[in-house]
């Protein structure tokens, strides 16, 4: 996780974790599960989130990962253009609802 400060306040998160069913099937682990980011308003646009997600990525690769999955986004969710630069689709999911 790396968190973005301004004058020793949260402003940005990034959670990210190894993809670890890689190591249940027996291989070694080089894929890394970025799960969450988030921007305060005040912050946003101004590529802050770009910015996390670039230097995960680097640190991810320190420690041998070879990539990096984008897990699960909306295609509404603004989360989706922070990372453009850095993902391309791979597979997509219908969400189903039923009101109860």
């Amino acid at each position: 996780m790396l968190i973005a400060e301004q004058a020793h306040s949260p402003v940005a998160f990034c959670f990210a974790v190894p993809d670890l069913l890689q190591a249940r099937r027996g291989v070694s682990v080089d894929t890394l599960v970025i799960k969450t980011i988030a921007v305060l308003p005040d912050y946003q646009n101004q590529g802050l989130g770009t910015l996390l997600i670039a230097r995960v990525n680097e640190a991810a690769a320190q420690l041998g990962m070879r990539r990096s999955i984008h897990a699960l986004m909306h295609e509404a969710n603004p989360s989706r253009r922070i990372g453009k630069g850095f993902m391309r689709e791979f597979r997509r999911y219908t969400l189903y609802a039923r009101r109860l």
